[in-house]
Formats: C-alpha cells, structure tokens, sequence
C-alpha cells in the first residue's frame, strides 16, 4: 500500500476515534443532565452500545488494512475488548477483574456482599467457583452508573 494511502487511513481512523470519544462523553453527559431530573428514562448502556456499534466495526475493518506496525493501538484495545466480551458469556473472578480494571476480587466481593443493588453472581455449591454473566453485569454496571450522578 502507498504511504499516502496508509496515511490517510490512519487519519480516518484518528478522527473516527475522536468522534467516537466525543459521541461517549455526550452519552455521559445527557445521562447526568438527563438523571438529575425525576421520571427520566436516558439508557445510557443503550447509547453506548448505539455508539459502539456505529463506530467498532468499521474501526476494526479500516484498521486492518493497515500493517500490524502501522496499526492503531486503540482500535486493537477495542477489538480486543469486543472479543473478550462477545466470545464470554460467564466471566470467573479473575476474568471480570481483567476486563474491568476497577473491580478487583476483593472489590467483586464486596460489592457481592451488598445488602441492596448487589452485584449478579452465580454459584452452584457452597464455596464454589463465582460465575458472573456478562450480560447482566454489564447491566448492572450501567445501572450503578445511573446511581452515582
């Protein structure tokens, strides 16, 4: 490939990304505006999710055009990322810890052991492995969010 046809893939590729930060922090934005009033029905999973799909693919599919060295690192994070989730259905401890840096399996415990809005779990035995559906914990997340503005 020409370099001034790599060039311009990359350019298309920052500014996709820009728009697609912009595009989340709006999402974030309205949902804090949006929740401060009462009787709001903003999903801002829903949104995000609007967001992701108008811009992952097409990212992913510009990027691999592209030598591995010439590649974005973002738009690999986010292939990466989107792998992860959409392979999984049931995450352990550890894997729900790598995906989201911010709940440690100390954390994961804690916010099990709520007494209201606990974090969604499966356990078959006593004392056995922790399961968490990815789904719903993404639902979750979304929700806890919602709380916090």
């Amino acid at each position: 490939m020409k370099k001034q046809a790599v060039k311009d893939i990359q350019e298309i590729i920052d500014y996709l990304l820009r728009i697609r930060e912009r595009d989340l922090m709006e999402n974030e934005e309205n949902a804090h505006l949006i929740n401060s009033f009462p009787d709001n029905d903003y999903d801002l999973e829903k949104e995000n999710n609007e967001t992701h799909e108008r811009f992952d693919e097409r990212l992913i599919t510009l990027n691999k055009l592209l030598k591995k060295e010439q590649q974005n690192k973002k738009v690999l994070d986010i292939e990466e990322h989107m792998k992860k989730i959409q392979v999984k259905k049931y995450l352990s401890t550890s894997e729900l810890a790598e995906l989201y840096p911010d709940m440690s399996v100390s954390t994961q415990r804690d916010l099990r052991a709520r007494y209201n809005n606990k974090l969604p779990y499966y356990q078959k035995a006593k004392n056995g492995k922790i399961r968490y559906v990815v789904e719903e914990v993404e639902i979750w997340l979304a929700n806890e969010d919602k709380r916090k503005k």
